[in-house]
C-alpha cells in the first residue's frame, strides 16, 4: 500500500513541481506512472522574467517523466472518508501546490490502492503564493485546476484527458524610473477527448492522437493600457503538426505549431 501510494505520489506531483520548465515541451504520451499530457502553447501572452506559474501560457497539467525523488518520505495517505488520496503539500518558489486524487475501477467504484483494474484517476489541484524576484518583480499566483485520465490498465494502447483549468495571476514589474505597473489576467484551459497512446517502449515521440485543447487568456495592463484578449485552440491528429486556431483581441487567424521542431507560423503582431 505504501509502495502504491509513493509511485502515484511521484506520477501526480510530476503535474505541478515540474511544469516550471518551458511551456512549450513537445507533449509525449503517459506511460502507467504518468497519467497526463501537456499541449504546446504559443509565445506568452505576457512573458515576464518570473517564469514558472507566471506565464499565462504555463499549463498546471504536463507530462513528465514523475521520476522525481520528492515525496519518496511523505507518501500519499488514503482518506476513507472522501475516498480521495490525499499528498503532502510542496512550496517552490514562494507557491504552495496542493493535490488530491481518486483511483476508480472501470465501473467507477473508489479505490483505495491502485491495481491492475484501476481505469482512470481523477486529480484536482492548487498552486498558490507569490513568486518574488530580487529585482522587486513579483507575480501572485491563484489556480487550479482537475483532470481526468480515463483508459487506464496494464493492456492499455492509449489513455484519453478531459479537464479544465482557471485562475488569476497578479504581475508587478518596476520600471527603470522606480514606478510599478501591475497586469492582471485571468486564464481558462480546457481539454477535451484528448487520446494520447502509451510511450513506446524505445522511448521515441509518440503525439496525442486527437482531441482539442482550449487556451484563453485576457490580460488588463495598468491605467488606460487596454486589455489583451487570447484564444488558442490546438487540434491533435497524431501527426507532430498542431493545428491551432489563434484568436487575439477579436482577430482570428488558423497556423500551426511543430512538435517535432517546437516552431510555429503563427503570427503575433
Amino acid at each position: 500500500m505504501k509502495r502504491t501510494c509513493r509511485a502515484l505520489f511521484l506520477m501526480v506531483l510530476g503535474l505541478t513541481v515540474a511544469n516550471c520548465s518551458s511551456q512549450q515541451t513537445p507533449p509525449v504520451a503517459p506511460t502507467s506512472s504518468t497519467a497526463t499530457a501537456q499541449g504546446v502553447s504559443a509565445p506568452a501572452t505576457q512573458v515576464t522574467s518570473l517564469g514558472g506559474l507566471s506565464d499565462p501560457d504555463a499549463r498546471l497539467f504536463a507530462v513528465t517523466s514523475a521520476d522525481t525523488p520528492a515525496g519518496a518520505e511523505n507518501p500519499c495517505v488514503f482518506d476513507p472518508a472522501t475516498g480521495q488520496f490525499v499528498c503532502p503539500d510542496r512550496t517552490r518558489d514562494g507557491i504552495t501546490f496542493t493535490l488530491r486524487f481518486t483511483l476508480h475501477d472501470a465501473s467507477g467504484k473508489v479505490q483505495s490502492a491502485r491495481d491492475r483494474n484501476t481505469a482512470a484517476i481523477g486529480t484536482e489541484t492548487t498552486a498558490e503564493g507569490t513568486i518574488t524576484r530580487e529585482n522587486g518583480n513579483t507575480a501572485t499566483v491563484s489556480r487550479r485546476g482537475t483532470m481526468m485520465t480515463t483508459g487506464l490498465g496494464p493492456d492499455a494502447k492509449t489513455h484519453t484527458l478531459n479537464g479544465s483549468e482557471q485562475g488569476t495571476i497578479a504581475t508587478t514589474i518596476t520600471g527603470k524610473d522606480g514606478a510599478k505597473f501591475t497586469t492582471n489576467t485571468t486564464i481558462e484551459d480546457t481539454t477535451r477527448n484528448l487520446v494520447v497512446p502509451v510511450r513506446p517502449a524505445d522511448r521515441g515521440a509518440a503525439y496525442p492522437l486527437s482531441g482539442v485543447r482550449v487556451h484563453t487568456a485576457v490580460t488588463k495592463g495598468p491605467g488606460d493600457r487596454g486589455t489583451l484578449t487570447v484564444r488558442r485552440q490546438e487540434t491533435f491528429d497524431g501527426t507532430n503538426i498542431v493545428k491551432v486556431e489563434l484568436t487575439v483581441n477579436g482577430v482570428t487567424q488558423s497556423c500551426t505549431f511543430d512538435l517535432a521542431t517546437k516552431t510555429s507560423t503563427c503570427k503575433r503582431d
